[in-house]
């Protein structure tokens, strides 16, 4: 995952320099073995989740300095978690569609604990079972009770109603999406559909009083919810970050946002290479951010 060494960076570089809010929450140190990856906030991350192949972990607790986010698509995604988190007032809530082991729901919940200690609401939304599962033990790796917050195992679309999902080679593949029921991935013979229940964002957000971060990372299906749940997403969001998935969709997600009065933050199109404030980034995912006026 993220292995910058900050020291090696030249010191206009800085992070404080690239993002103010890196003064505001600057990576952990803790302790941790070598079971575990450790991000910027300091979730700790099992490496079996992302590592194939990885040997029995026998090596003591240690010292660990956890790393600055790389600068490549991710950092606006840090950026977007953090700022949120500093802009929250008495508690946080999150949402992570499309969550995989809910990656991001964990790193803000380390943010919040471990900078500006509040009450916290993660509701993550996944379809694919053993990401599910992996979602599950990644709350409980880092002292947070999975029955404490909302964990739905269901694909999202605008509609709520069941779909054809695909799913099988979770370590190696984390591009399940909403696919046709004959599926098939040559680079993953393992991959299959299956159908499973989905649930509309909107029905989500009815039963959420605010929300300061819907994350986003739904594989083709981030325009269909957008255009279903945005008047709720007006009531109720603060902001939204959205990895996107085609040039289409992303101009429909700037239709619909611009006519609700939303603001745009940050619009990068998916696989390009764009000269932004951090410096020329490869973009495989597209980024979008919006926030609500």
């Amino acid at each position: 995952m993220e292995n910058t060494n900050p020291k090696s960076l030249p010191e206009a570089r800085s992070y404080a320099n690239f993002s103010p809010i890196f003064a505001k929450f600057p990576p952990w140190s803790g302790m941790a073995t070598d079971q575990f990856q450790v991000s910027t906030s300091g979730s700790l991350i099992r490496r079996r989740f992302v590592e194939v192949d990885v040997p029995p972990d026998v090596s003591a607790p240690r010292l660990v300095q956890a790393p600055y986010p790389r600068i490549n698509e991710e950092f606006f995604e840090w950026i977007d978690l953090l700022e949120a988190i500093d802009c929250a007032k008495d508690s946080f809530c999150m949402v992570e569609v499309g969550a995989g082991y809910g990656r991001w729901m964990v790193a803000a919940a380390c943010a919040v604990r471990n900078h500006r200690p509040m009450p916290f609401k993660l509701v993550g939304i996944e379809a694919e079972s053993d990401h599910f599962a992996m979602m599950k033990q990644h709350f409980l790796d880092n002292g947070i009770d999975p029955d404490d917050h909302w964990l739905i195992e269901a694909a999202c679309n605008g509609d709520g109603r069941d779909v054809f999902f695909a799913v099988g080679s979770p370590v190696e593949w984390y591009g399940q999406a909403i696919v046709r029921e004959d599926f098939k991935m040559a680079q993953f013979p393992e991959a299959r559909s299956i159908k499973v229940p989905a649930v509309a964002l909107q029905g989500i957000l009815e039963k959420l009083a605010r929300v300061d971060l819907i994350d986003m990372d739904v594989q083709g299906a981030e325009a269909e919810i957008v255009e279903a749940a945005i008047g709720a997403m007006t009531e109720q969001v603060k902001r939204v970050h959205i990895g996107t998935h085609g040039h289409d969709l992303e101009e429909r997600l700037r239709t619909v946002f611009r006519e609700a009065d939303w603001r745009c933050c940050n619009d990068f199109p998916c696989q390009t290479k764009v000269e932004t404030n951090y410096g020329e980034i490869a973009f495989g995912d597209g980024v979008q951010t919006w926030i609500n006026l």
